[in-house]
């Protein structure tokens, strides 16, 4: 059993599980659609800004994911079939972000982006804060699985993100029948922007991204598509790929995942929902 995860938490694990082995843009990247209402430096601006913070984002979900063994091993254990040694201080500080420049290298195939933005600045701050509140987790040998996984990564992150006193907001979110935590159900421009990047034509890899006024303030709003890999069909595909299912006779099987979650039928390649960020106008004026 899980001991450290919340109800709360255990429902956000399901959502994005599998987002590590999404397919997100590359050095093949596609521009997102055309913004209106803002000239088109600040466009620009903007789209490279929104783009480097999901990025960075999405490689850090996947260096926690990729860490998940060392994680989890007790400290005074040696690591099987593994390049890493068992120190843990590497999950920590300026250690763990190299390890994320690394992966955001590997990911992208594009260099690491220069974080002098204030807002990127302090994504990176955040991503240390949240390793250092989890320091007390990944190092009790006492609980062979932390549930530190990345979407518990992600969630965190996002709500340390989020409501910071800067004008920017982050999170998961799919369509409205395939979402497992009401949190993550999309809303109005969420649900346009999926429907048109599922539409046959759209590019797997483009992002979609609006400018638009909300409550009288000029906002962007920024979707980044993950599409769905073979790795998420145990969660998300047939009853027959569910991981409970996996090594059983066919009369035990059971139609949900290893969270008691309904399967979905998803198919490899599909769209599976979208990171979806909000910048203000004011993003531009920080210094």
């Amino acid at each position: 059993m899980l001991r450290t995860f919340s109800h709360q938490l255990l429902l956000v694990y399901i959502i994005t599980w599998c987002l590590p082995h999404l397919a997100v843009a590359n050095s093949n990247y596609h521009p997102a659609t055309k913004m209106t209402s803002v000239t088109d430096i600040q466009a620009a601006q903007t789209e490279r800004l929104a783009r480097q913070i999901t990025d960075i984002y999405l490689a850090g979900m996947m260096t926690i994911f990729e860490l998940q063994t060392l994680i989890n091993t007790p400290s005074n254990s040696t690591l099987s079939n593994s390049p890493l040694s068992n120190d843990k201080s590497q999950l920590f500080g300026d250690t763990f972000i190299t390890l994320i420049k690394t992966q955001y290298t590997k990911q992208f195939q594009l260099e690491f982006p220069q974080t002098d933005h204030p807002i990127t600045a302090f994504l990176m701050t955040s991503i240390k804060t949240v390793m250092e509140e989890n320091r007390a987790l990944i190092y009790d040998d006492q609980i062979s699985e932390k549930g530190f996984i990345p979407a518990i990564f992600a969630f965190q992150l996002s709500q340390l993100f989020s409501n910071s006193r800067y004008p920017v907001s982050l999170k998961y979110t799919g369509f409205s029948d395939k979402v497992y935590n009401e949190l993550n159900r999309p809303d109005v421009w969420e649900r346009k922007a999926l429907t048109i990047m599922s539409a046959p034509g759209w590019h797997k890899d483009q992002r979609f991204i609006e400018t638009m006024v909300v409550a009288d303030k000029t906002v962007t709003r920024y979707m980044s598509p993950m599409i769905l890999k073979q790795a998420c069909m145990q969660c998300h595909g047939s009853i027959a790929q569910s991981g409970v299912n996996q090594n059983k006779p066919k009369h035990r099987w059971v139609n949900q995942n290893r969270f008691g979650f309904e399967m979905q039928n998803a198919k490899v390649g599909e769209l599976g929902g979208g990171l979806s960020l909000t910048l203000g106008a004011d993003a531009f004026l920080l210094d």
